[in-house]
């Protein structure tokens, strides 16, 4: 997502223009609103790439009847807004803040769009309950949950894989539901308590992972690395990094779900 200018020439951020522009707008010299239309542009134009990795790792993760161009527009406005609504004042820099947004915007149409069925998101709950009946310390062969669910071996797939697409959605909520109620109190010592707590409360659940298991969850979700980018680094197969995976996902999901509810 590229503009141009009234000339026509591209109206990409010159590293120049970049750090004066997004120094005043993170000093609080400028606001978005006092900046001319040209400059306006060319401010867009540096974040757009933020906008199309952002899309593209929800995606990424996402039924193919999600639009991407839904996406966008959404990650878009969020961008508009987050550059409108940007305040200094409360110890952010622009970048974080304008991330922040689109994310909640595309989490947003997510909600809207209501990208799992009801008669889907129910079958994703009966593998859940059943997962956690019968195998609270192992993970259970594809077999043995055709067998206790009815389900045939193809959509089993789509479900276990939909199930863990959802947990890293959940993850992104509760990154911007954190971000939403800090700045909304961060002059509250409330504020400071409450990230002191879900820090603790994360690590602690990690914690009780092991290494590999941390690892694994480490790349794919902090360095947001693929399951192939994960096995290329850990010099394993990635059927091998998806069982890890998995393993992890399991004692994680189920204490997650809790904390996120709570917040």
């Amino acid at each position: 997502m590229e503009t141009l200018n009234s000339s026509g020439k591209n109206s990409s951020l010159t590293y120049k223009e970049k750090d004066l522009l997004i120094e005043k707008l993170n000093s609080g010299k400028v606001r978005w609103v006092d900046l001319e239309e040209k400059e306006k542009e060319k401010v867009v134009a540096y974040f757009a790439p933020k906008i199309n990795y952002i899309v593209q790792r929800f995606m990424d993760r996402l039924p193919n009847s999600v639009e991407r161009d839904d996406l966008i527009s959404a990650a878009t406005i969020g961008l508009l807004e987050g550059l409108r609504n940007f305040n200094p004042n409360h110890n952010t820099k622009i970048e974080t803040y304008v991330d922040y947004r689109i994310r909640g915007a595309v989490l947003d149409e997510l909600r809207r769009q209501d990208f799992f069925s009801r008669g889907f998101r129910k079958k994703i709950q009966i593998v859940e309950e059943i997962k956690e009946k019968y195998f609270q310390e192992n993970e259970p062969s594809l077999e043995e949950l055709q067998k206790l669910t009815g389900f045939d071996k193809k959509e089993l797939i789509k479900i276990l894989e939909a199930s863990e697409n959802t947990l890293w959605i959940s993850i992104e909520e509760l990154k911007t539901q954190f971000f939403q109620k800090e700045r909304s109190s961060d002059s509250e010592p409330s504020s400071i308590i409450f990230k002191k707590e879900l820090i603790e409360k994360l690590s602690q659940f990690i914690e009780e992972l092991n290494d590999n298991e941390k690892l694994v969850l480490s790349l794919y979700y902090e360095e947001e690395l693929t399951m192939k980018e994960v096995a290329k680094v850990l010099s394993l197969s990635e059927g091998r990094v998806s069982q890890i995976h998995k393993q992890a996902i399991q004692k994680l999901k189920k204490r997650l779900k809790k904390l996120i509810e709570s917040v």
